[in-house]
């Protein structure tokens, strides 16, 4: 979510009917949040009633290529969020496919979208009346559960076993933790296209810091959540009985708050849900533990009131310097220092690890967005690879990257690259401490093994924002959004 502007996102009046009410099944800024980027608008289908058909996908310009005349192409039906300018000159996933393409003639892929945060609901739809394509997004990675239990993907076990390059090469660079959080029942039932540690990176502006002579955070991570807490508190500032400057601001978006709370949970040895996805964790001490650090970012004075568009307003708030610190994922850490050296009043920003809980350890849980080859492909080999060797491959994850269109691959060979690294070089603290070898393997993103990880979302975040305002204490948000949470965990699968 997040990513660059961050613009396509569920309209606020169709989720909030207060600033305390999340509505909705779908949480469009969560699905933001985890790793792509947002596109520019575009018409959304209609949706049609009764037996209708489907609404039917935008398809993409594609760029032309000369396909050898004396082998038979077949067509892999992509879905996707509009990304880029599609059929504009200079488009660059429109080269990127077309690389891809001349590389396999026997292959054209015709990509087609949906508006982000409708994309979910569309697929499902599509599958449902026999119109999906081959390829499908995943668009937050928990939702793989609810597309298994559907029926709309397929395993990807039986289309890579014979896949040699893949098995020796590709497969050991993609993150342990971001595979096991696509398997279910032994099988893989997608893979990630993007990926990073999580909502626990600190942006922070660090010419602020130098100016108050604050203690800033120490590269390698080693800094502690009372650490932080006093730092906030020294960036904040106030003049005539107002804030003017707040210290941070805590990683709870629009419409959700899963990943920035279990970043916390687990510095302090709790979680949300257990790694079978049946249990809700969310009412142990430790994780009461780490709800108070988050509480007290708000109780402090120190972080930024949540408001129903805090994403939308996130990146201008900290380049505007009206406030010192950001808690997010690694989208930005590209376009941000370009962006700021361009302001009236420019500084200096680095990125920090997330501070260290009770664990001792840098608490993490892989976020993504992927994709998976439905069960209705009657080409699944072609898709496969379209899907290994397109979408996921380390060109799409460093290029992406620096053409500004999301977050960086989930694969040790992008961040450890050399093109990774000259983009980004502000994430080199995260490489180093959090993704790269010697770091200890990243932990996978635990979601509702019944396929209900949407349904928890507005619980979870209504029910912590009556913390954020006052409204009830740590450990009766604890005790009963737990009880609400386990209810959802109980059910059937979808």
């Amino acid at each position: 979510m997040d990513r660059n502007a961050l613009s396509q996102r569920l309209s606020r009046r169709q989720v909030l009917r207060t600033t305390a009410l999340v509505l909705g099944t779908i949480p469009g800024s969560v699905i933001v949040a985890a790793c792509g980027s947002p596109a520019p608008p575009v018409p959304a289908p209609s949706t049609g009633g009764g037996g209708a058909p489907a609404p039917a996908p935008t398809s993409a310009p594609q760029a032309a290529t000369q396909p050898n005349s004396t082998v038979q192409r077949v067509t892999v039906r992509d879905h996707d969020w509009l990304q880029g300018n599609p059929g504009q000159q200079g488009d660059w996933y429109d080269a990127f496919v077309a690389r891809f393409e001349d590389a396999h003639p026997d292959i054209h892929v015709e990509r087609e979208w949906f508006p982000r945060a409708e994309m979910h609901a569309k697929q499902l739809a599509l599958a449902a009346t026999g119109q999906i394509g081959d390829t499908v997004r995943i668009n937050l990675a928990p939702l793989v559960s609810e597309l298994q239990l559907k029926g709309v993907v397929r395993d990807l076990n039986s289309l890579y076993q014979s896949d040699q390059q893949w098995l020796n090469n590709d497969q050991k660079q993609f993150w342990p933790g971001n595979i096991k959080t696509y398997t279910r029942d032994g099988k893989l039932w997608g893979l990630p296209v993007v990926g990073h540690p999580g909502n626990n990176q600190y942006y922070v502006n660090t010419t602020m810091v130098q100016k108050l002579g604050l203690k800033m955070p120490p590269a390698d991570g080693n800094w502690t959540y009372d650490d932080m807490l006093t730092l906030a508190k020294g960036l904040t500032k106030s003049e005539g009985g107002r804030t003017t400057v707040y210290g941070i601001i805590p990683p709870i978006n629009d419409t959700s708050c899963n990943e920035g709370m279990v970043s916390l949970l687990r510095a302090f040895g709790g979680d949300l849900f257990d790694a079978d996805g049946k249990q809700c964790l969310l009412n142990t001490d430790q994780s009461k533990q780490a709800l108070n650090v988050l509480a007290q970012m708000y109780s402090s004075g120190a972080g930024f009131p949540w408001q129903p568009d805090i994403d939308e307003q996130r990146q201008e708030l900290f380049q505007s310097q009206k406030v010192g610190m950001v808690v997010a994922t690694s989208f930005a850490a590209s376009a941000w220092p370009g962006q700021i050296a361009q302001r009236p009043d420019p500084f200096e920003m680095d990125v920090f690890p997330n501070p260290l809980g009770s664990t001792g350890k840098h608490a993490t849980q892989v976020s993504s967005d992927g994709k998976g080859v439905t069960m209705a492909s009657k080409i699944p080999d072609k898709a496969w690879i379209v899907l290994s060797q397109l979408f996921t491959s380390q060109r799409h994850g460093i290029e992406r990257f620096t053409n500004g269109l999301g977050s960086p691959g989930s694969r040790f060979d992008v961040w450890d690259s050399d093109e990774f690294r000259k983009a980004a070089p502000k994430l080199a603290n995260i490489a180093k401490v959090m993704v790269l070898p010697p770091a200890p393997d990243m932990l996978p993103w635990n979601h509702p093994a019944n396929g209900r990880f949407q349904e928890t979302e507005p619980i979870l975040l209504n029910e912590f924002l009556k913390v954020t305002l006052g409204q009830t204490d740590v450990n009766t948000f604890a005790d009963s959004t737990a009880k609400q949470i386990q209810a959802i965990l109980d059910k059937p699968g979808v």
